[in-house]
């Protein structure tokens, strides 16, 4: 599946976005429960601290899923990115402590590992 960025849209905002958020939500929610469904973290990892979605603006197909992972203790973060299947397709490692205006990140891609 390509992911074509000029199509790409993130967001929280619209009615389009909200009810498509809010049937997917209801969806991944039933099948969090019911044991079915992409995973939001791997085996023994704590459930993500928010989740988001990506979707293709026309049609609606979700494209990829991010969950979100803070420790603010040790001033880090992780964001899981997965495909709506549930595979991995990349990491970002993100520390705060230097400065938090300015963090360090490192991406890395599951598909090779850069």
């Amino acid at each position: 599946m390509a992911i074509d960025a000029q199509r790409l849209a993130v967001s929280r905002q619209g009615t389009r976005t909200r009810g498509f958020c809010k049937r997917l939500g209801l969806t991944l929610a039933t099948s969090a429960l019911l044991g079915c469904g992409p995973a939001l973290s791997d085996p023994g990892e704590p459930a993500p601290d928010r989740v988001g979605y990506a979707y293709e603006p026309d049609s609606g197909e979700l494209l990829y899923l991010e969950a979100h992972f803070a420790d603010r203790e040790r001033g880090t973060a992780r964001v899981v990115y997965r495909i709506p299947g549930g595979r991995r397709l990349a990491e970002k490692r993100i520390a705060f402590r230097d400065h938090a205006l300015a963090p360090r990140f490192e991406l890395t891609m599951a598909v090779n590992g850069y």
